[in-house]
């Protein structure tokens, strides 16, 4: 069924940075208590009434602005029912035997079409069980990154609760202008000459439940604790990777966190969009080897602070890049962390262990388990909280599936000793 608000704005206009991210986002969220779907509807129509353009479509009127339409035109509410308990197996991730989202064979039309009025950029699938409800959602990335998408589900559970949601409110002011005239250090020119981009190779992921004594084992007798700790983790990770990986002994690699510049300028918490920047890590296959868990931590985390001095000069950055790679072709730039995630020697992180999961409380507590799947083409890592497990974390690998199999038969041989 198609689900809409009432309240219509005027069209929202996407930058540079939103439309590098032309993919999907999926989300599966477990309740292990049955939500009332009319009730569901009923804070769906509501959050939609507060944020029009989740219920918008892409279109383009020239070819190179792109737009949200503000007309509430809907989203995407399918829901189905289980007569029977929820399988164990999902708290694993393994969901099969059962179709947890609405269908998704249309993206790659979506992502070529300039306007598609025909696929709402959010969607969600209610699947009720005997005492537990699982959703699906997917959400447009040009749309909305984490935080917009997080702040939604809050702003739902809100509404489904009854409580005030003055808080939650968003902002829809877009980026000012960048100044730049020439292409930013940050992006790569796709149609360069010298620029290759890897195709049919076939991707996979596999998760891991890390349990706290294999966290205190990689972090050993130094005494760190939270966001210290998780870098160990993914330092750790990023060696066995490379180990995986067929390179020269002086090939470059790249680690890229995942940061949300809200936090970092003077952007607003509720600012809807993509403002997402990457840190670079850059080592050589053999530097990385030999280098010791805790200087390699260091180094990820000096990679942060270098982007905390920055402050607004960051924000000015993201401005450039932004206005530059929308007066230009569609398609023809990419920010360079993206770039060497898909094509090179670069490994995405993102460490969701922050994601304010007990917010998305629809009566009875947040989700008892979480789940992030990724379906694209591009080497990326991903801690996520684990709330049916104290004490343990989530971590999710996506690599090529040669360099996968070999990563997985070294992870988990160190993980069991």
């Amino acid at each position: 069924m198609i689900v809409a608000g009432e309240r219509k704005l005027a069209p929202l206009l996407l930058n540079g940075i939103d439309l590098m991210l032309e993919s999907w986002a999926d989300y599966v969220m477990v309740y292990p208590y049955s939500l009332d779907a009319e009730k569901f509807i009923s804070c769906l129509k509501s959050a939609l009434d507060i944020n029009p353009y989740f219920s918008g479509r892409k279109f383009s009127k020239d070819g190179l602005e792109v737009f949200i339409s503000g007309a509430n035109e809907g989203v995407l509410l399918e829901v189905q029912e289980f007569d029977e308990k929820l399988p164990s197996a999902f708290l694993r991730n393994e969901y099969d035997g059962f179709e947890l989202f609405c269908d998704r064979t249309f993206r790659e039309q979506h992502r070529l079409s300039r306007s598609s009025f025909k696929h709402p950029l959010f969607q969600l699938k209610l699947s009720m069980f005997q005492g537990a409800s699982v959703l699906g959602i997917s959400a447009w990335h040009s749309l909305t990154d984490g935080s917009t998408f997080f702040n939604f589900i809050q702003l739902m559970s809100k509404l489904y609760r009854g409580d005030e949601v003055s808080e939650l409110l968003p902002d829809f002011s877009r980026l000012d202008p960048g100044s730049c005239n020439e292409a930013p250090d940050a992006v790569v020119d796709l149609w360069s000459p010298s620029e290759t981009l890897r195709g049919g190779v076939t991707f996979a992921e596999v998760t891991f439940i890390l349990n706290e004594g294999f966290i205190n084992g990689i972090v050993g007798d130094f005494d760190c604790v939270g966001f210290m700790r998780y870098d160990y983790i993914i330092a750790h990770a990023w060696k066995h990777i490379v180990a995986s990986m067929v390179l020269d002994i002086d090939s470059h690699v790249s680690l890229y966190p995942v940061y949300d510049a809200r936090q970092l300028t003077s952007m607003g918490s509720n600012y809807v969009g993509n403002l997402l920047c990457y840190p670079s890590i850059q080592l050589t296959s053999s530097g990385i080897a030999g280098m010791a868990l805790d200087e390699l931590s260091d180094l990820i985390r000096e990679g942060t602070f270098d982007l905390v001095v920055k402050g607004d000069d960051l924000l000015a950055e993201l401005q450039d890049v932004a206005t530059f790679t929308q007066q230009n072709a569609r398609g023809r730039y990419l920010l360079a962390p993206l770039y060497e995630s898909l094509n090179g020697n670069g490994l995405l992180f993102n460490n969701l262990m922050a994601m304010p999961y007990q917010r998305f409380d629809f009566g009875m507590g947040g989700p008892s388990h979480i789940d992030v799947p990724l379906s694209d083409p591009i080497r990326f890592v991903q801690l996520l909280p684990c709330p049916h497990q104290p004490g343990c974390l989530v971590m999710k690998v996506n690599l090529p599936e040669v360099e996968l199999r070999l990563f997985s038969e070294n992870y988990q041989k160190e993980l069991f000793e």
